[in-house]
């Protein structure tokens, strides 16, 4: 275990092919030493892209990344269905009886913008009595099916060159991109799996201001403290509220206030002091997470 990083922050990674999000984190844990770490979204082993890192009194704030706006990078192998409706799995189907034209792959895509209910995949870590759906799959047992809302605000055809479609989409947090493949390709042709997954954004956070791991195992404690964005700072999307120091105080302790401004989520400072983020309602502050 390396040495000890004091500093609260946010660290934008770049998640490479064939490891676990999980894995990420322990490699992290092997250079340096953290409070407490965790991360706004799991990416599949075989995705790639850019994953969220939280450093210690950071980790209070993921719980407003994992249900942020996503944006991927996708490409379907069309005709052959998998059982982890991915590259890693075993075939169990076949599908392609013709090769629909570009046009009605297009309209396809454009029927999934908004709201749609997702089967959750039985390989995910989605629990059920108590361990993960893929726990029961690789045993060869079957579990009720699991179903959950999610929105797709764009989805837009990249290439496509039959047995390969591409496209972007843009989607809520939580959406199984896998399962959103599935589909398409069911409608294009009877059957498909995602063989390329690429996550290209979350909230303001690409590529171009990520890490990879190589880079973070040649850094001492300073020069990885320094790429650490404060935690004020990476929920920006958020307004400012400013309080005075004497409901600063209330605010830290977990009090509501009566305030007039608009219902909504707002970063809440003390003066120049980050206090953590509170909800107005119906003119009432509530702390939400406090940042002592």
């Amino acid at each position: 275990m390396g040495k000890k990083i004091e500093k609260d922050g946010v660290l934008v990674i770049y998640k490479e092919r064939g490891i676990t999000s999980f894995q990420v984190l322990r490699r992290l844990k092997r250079i340096f030493k953290f409070k407490k770490i965790g991360h706004g979204g799991t990416l599949d082993p075989f995705a790639e892209g850019v994953m969220v890192v939280f450093v210690n009194r950071a980790t209070k704030i993921s719980q407003f990344f994992l249900n942020s706006k996503k944006v991927y990078d996708a490409k379907l192998f069309l005709g052959i269905l998998t059982d982890t409706l991915d590259g890693d799995g075993d075939v169990v189907g076949y599908g392609f009886k013709s090769i629909p034209h570009e046009d009605f792959v297009e309209d396809i895509l454009k029927r999934y913008i908004g709201k749609v209910i997702q089967r959750v995949p039985n390989f995910s870590a989605v629990k059920y009595m108590g361990k993960p759906l893929y726990y029961y799959s690789r045993r060869g047992m079957t579990t009720p099916d699991r179903y959950k809302l999610v929105e797709i605000f764009s989805i837009e055809l990249k290439s496509y060159f039959p047995p390969f479609l591409s496209f972007e989409v843009e989607c809520s947090g939580g959406t199984y991109v896998r399962s959103l493949g599935y589909n398409i390709a069911k409608d294009v042709c009877g059957a498909g799996h995602l063989v390329e997954l690429k996550r290209k954004r979350v909230k303001s956070f690409t590529e171009d201001n990520s890490l990879r791991l190589g880079e973070i195992e040649k850094m001492d404690v300073a020069e990885f403290e320094e790429r650490l964005i404060p935690v004020e700072e990476s929920i920006k999307w958020l307004p400012k509220l400013i309080l005075k120091e004497e409901y600063g105080v209330k605010f830290s302790n977990g009090v509501k206030m009566k305030i007039y401004e608009k219902d909504g989520l707002y970063r809440v400072f003390s003066g120049k002091k980050f206090m953590g983020v509170g909800e107005v309602k119906f003119q009432t502050l509530h702390p939400i997470m406090v940042f002592k």
